[in-house]
């Protein structure tokens, strides 16, 4: 926010210079980014009376002047300004003039003084030359100017056309002698955070902040409308039917308006306070915004229909185009402005067109209103449409100031001799916004901020800033504490962020300044901290991975729809729901993930195109699975749930693992093995002895981004926990890879039990082994002979082994040769040759027997 210093001194006593204010704000807690000069000076431009006026002999719509500027010199100038005559006085920039805006302020900005490590001061405008230049081969000498070139150096408003002078203006007069050019202006550039933006964001804020640290009174603006004509309720009717959004509305009407703009005055504050000068009307409701911070919107009454107000919400499905043109659909939950019809504005966001103010408008309806904050906040979010009055609604405005903020452009309004104000206002409040109390005790306020305040300095900083103190046993009928200690704090209508006994604690710190308060050691009861069990156990499989040689990566949680595509998943396949954000970065973060392949497969594409193509990657990430279709549910419903969307969206921990190219460098000796589906599942498989996963299968899959022959998944006690696989070569392609291997597992359940690895003593007692050859069937799977072996050889089988497959000439078709090595040991003796012959014989059988093996 943009402070004009003098405009500021207009409410408040300021004994201090524009550097020394800046750094007494921002050690009350408001933060001033920077000063800036800004000096609206008008060098070189004087009053000069036309002598002819000719059409441009090559170019339709431009007009050759030729201007007395006194001192018996004359000026040709091109202009495209209608309606000017012989005779008339006009201001004349000539070559080499200076025109506020479009330039530098030059030396005189500056940087706040105390304050290392803020950043560089910019420059405001601080004027643009003019020079001389030739349109269509006719020599312009400088350029006729409007009242708002002269105030601020941006093109005339619409409608608007140069300046008339008055007839006793001599040629050749300098701009400052007949129009108020005023002096330079010094502005401080506010940094404002959330909760002083409720009520800082305009000059009364900051102008009670000032009062509040010299502990005088600020002068609040009181404004005397001179009405006249037929009362309001003749021109309008203002309908409302939806309190709980709009707890208070009022509404204005000026009529018999006289098109054009502000005076230059006006324009030159609205410039320093980093407003564009429109018209007369828009510039008063900017004026008064930055002047008492309330947001105001103007529609032509003429337009609406039966010229009323109604303020409901948006029906279902129903359209509005806004003033930026775009057409936006509404919903239930927004809040409009609308006529007898249809809707012509967006409550606390944006008018809309059907209604703008124009320089035909004769008459129109002023609103000045209070909206609800979060209603506002929630449609500006689904509509993607931020504005300057969604940003203060969003906040908080001031309840109490809209009549006050409506009278105050109306006074303005007859000020300027812009129009007429029609007598009475409508003020519509069926749903008060009551003031807030807060119990408060000093010594309460004390303990927070570690200082010893007597309690009527305490209440004293309060009652400065605009509260009302009272002592609690005055107030309330049950027992307080000790007289004096206890108050009863009423928070004014423009502290819509005060709520408990520390926001007032933070008010008397702002007050006794921050720098006044003694450095002290916190006290408390210390507690034994520890990391919670859930992350504790993502760290454990972090580590293991990490020791493993792998990296881990973090992506993005927003998808693309077109990421499922890439992963080859099929329509209707339940991976495709991921839930839409209402609000994207853009289309290509627009759901919510439900699977971490796909980020995977981004990292491992963009390193490849960066020719880092030995990798090992895995992330330890959120998955999010809607539970149900949530486009069927009631927006009201989701909203209520504040925040908690588990009764209808799954969020689970996964882990994804990628390995493509060389898992260990090329050696003299060995090129090095690429990564396969063999070197993913030994990584999982160690991950699963560390973590003591019991029970652990694997069986055949079919995922769909995975080689329909080179995946498997994983069961861990019989539960299906994941699938890993290499690449299918449609995926491969589509992400521009070679030869890679992916897995994906859920930890969910897996983290939240007890970790089954423990010590393990050596073993005292030596092992038997034991090698066993078989021919099976070609379809029959090795975890099925696993399963058999295991059974048949009971707890004495320590460890098993696959250690050779053989297909070929020297066994029968359609089948392969499986050896194992069996690992027997005992754990409290020695094992015989007897013990372990016989137990090795029961497997044979065993595996004759099940599964028809044929022993080798």
């Amino acid at each position: 926010m943009r402070v004009p210093y003098s405009w500021l001194k207009e409410y408040v006593e300021v004994p201090w210079s524009p550097s020394e204010l800046a750094e007494r704000l921002s050690l009350a807690g408001v933060k001033v980014e920077a000063v800036h000069r800004l000096d609206f000076g008008l060098e070189g431009v004087v009053a000069a009376r036309i002598l002819s006026v000719a059409d441009h002999p090559d170019a339709h719509g431009l007009r050759v002047l030729v201007l007395d500027a006194g001192g018996g010199r004359r000026h040709q100038v091109v202009t495209g300004a209608p309606g000017l005559s012989t005779g008339d006085l006009v201001p004349l920039a000539r070559p080499g003039a200076r025109l506020p805006g479009g330039g530098e302020v030059g030396e005189a900005a500056f940087q706040v003084a105390g304050h290392p490590g803020r950043r560089p001061h910019s420059r405001l405008p601080g004027g643009r030359g003019v020079e001389e230049a030739v349109f269509r081969g006719v020599a312009s000498e400088g350029m006729v100017c409007s009242l708002t070139e002269l105030a601020t150096g941006h093109p005339p408003a619409a409608g608007e056309g140069v300046l008339r002078l008055p007839p006793e203006t001599t040629p050749g007069e300098p701009a400052g002698s007949w129009l108020d050019a005023g002096e330079e202006e010094w502005v401080l550039e506010l940094e404002l955070t959330v909760n002083y933006a409720m009520f800082c964001q305009s000059l009364a804020g900051v102008a009670r902040e000032i009062a509040a640290m010299q502990g005088t009174r600020w002068q609040a603006p009181e404004p005397g409308v001179a009405e006249e004509g037929t009362p309001v309720e003749a021109w309008t009717r203002v309908d409302l039917t939806a309190p709980d959004l709009c707890p208070r509305y009022v509404a204005r009407v000026f009529h018999d308006l006289i098109p054009g703009p502000s005076p230059a005055w006006m324009q030159r504050r609205l410039v320093a306070a980093g407003y564009r000068p429109i018209s007369s009307v828009v510039d008063i409701t900017n004026y008064v915004l930055v002047e008492l911070g309330q947001p105001m919107h103007a529609f032509d009454r003429d337009r609406l229909a039966e010229g009323r107000i109604v303020v409901r919400r948006a029906r279902a499905g129903e359209e509005l185009v806004t003033l930026d043109g775009v057409t936006r659909r509404l919903d239930e939950e927004m809040l409009v402005i609308a006529d007898a019809r249809a809707a012509v504005g967006l409550a606390g966001i944006m008018g809309g067109e059907a209604s703008e103010v124009g320089p035909s408008t004769r008459v129109v309806v002023l609103e000045s209103a209070h909206f609800n904050p979060l209603a506002v906040r929630r449609a500006s979010l689904r509509l993607g449409l931020r504005t300057e009055a969604s940003g203060r609604f969003e906040k908080w405005v001031d309840p109490g100031g809209a009549a006050r903020a409506a009278d105050r452009a109306a006074e303005l309004l007859v000020d300027l001799g812009a129009g007429k104000v029609a007598p009475g206002r409508l003020d519509l409040c069926p749903r008060p916004v009551l003031a807030r109390t807060v119990r408060m005790s000093v010594s309460g306020v004390n303990a927070l901020l570690g200082l010893d305040l007597p309690a009527d300095r305490a209440t004293g900083y309060l009652t400065n800033l605009g509260f009302a103190v009272s002592p609690a046993h005055q107030v309330l009928r049950e027992e307080c504490p000790p007289a004096g200690d206890a108050y009863v704090v009423t928070v004014p209508s423009w502290r819509g962020d005060v709520a408990i006994e520390a926001d007032l604690a933070e008010e008397v710190a702002r007050s006794h300044g921050y720098n006044a308060v003694p450095a002290t050691l916190p006290r408390g009861a210390l507690t034994h901290g520890r990391r919670p069990r859930l992350r504790a156990a993502v760290e454990g499989v972090a580590g293991i991975l990490v020791a493993c040689g792998l990296d881990e990566i973090m992506t993005t949680p927003f998808v693309s729809p077109g990421a499922f595509d890439r992963l080859r998943l099929a329509v209707g396949d339940p991976r495709r729901n991921g839930l839409a954000l209402a609000n994207p970065l853009s289309e290509d973060q627009a759901l919510l993930r439900t699977t971490l392949l796909a980020g995977l497969l981004e990292a491992m594409a963009h390193n490849a195109g960066h020719r880092q193509l030995d990798l090992g990657l895995f992330e330890l990430a959120a998955v999010f699975r809607p539970r149900c279709d949530l486009a069927g549910m009631d927006a009201g419903e989701l909203l209520a749930a504040g925040g908690d969307l588990s009764p209808w969206v799954g969020e689970e921990i996964n882990l994804s693992l990628g390995l493509m190219g060389r898992r260990l460098p090329v050696h003299w000796r060995d090129g090095g093995r690429g990564a396969d589906f063999f070197e993913l599942k030994g990584l999982v498989e160690v991950l699963a002895e560390r973590l003591g996963w019991e029970e652990v299968e694997w069986e055949p899959s079919d995922h769909p981004t995975l080689h329909p022959a080179r995946q498997a998944r994983l069961l861990v006690a019989g539960a299906v926990t994941g699938v890993l696989g290499e690449l299918h070569p449609a995926v491969r392609e589509a992400h521009g890879l070679e030869q890679a291997a992916v897995g994906e597992l859920e930890l969910g359940s897996l983290l939240a039990r007890e970790n089954g690895a423990g010590y393990r003593p050596p073993p005292r007692y030596p092992a038997i082994l034991r090698d066993i050859s078989l021919l099976v069937e070609a379809t029959t799977g090795a975890g099925a002979v696993k399963d058999v072996i295991r059974r048949a050889a009971g707890p004495l089988l320590e460890k098993l082994t696959l250690f050779d497959v053989y297909r070929g000439e020297k066994i029968p078709p359609g089948t392969r040769s499986l050896a194992y090595s069996l690992v027997y040991r005992a754990p409290d003796r020695t094992l015989t040759d007897e013990e372990v012959s016989a137990i090795h014989q029961r497997v044979r059988e065993a595996l004759v027997r099940e599964l028809g093996a044929g022993l080798r």
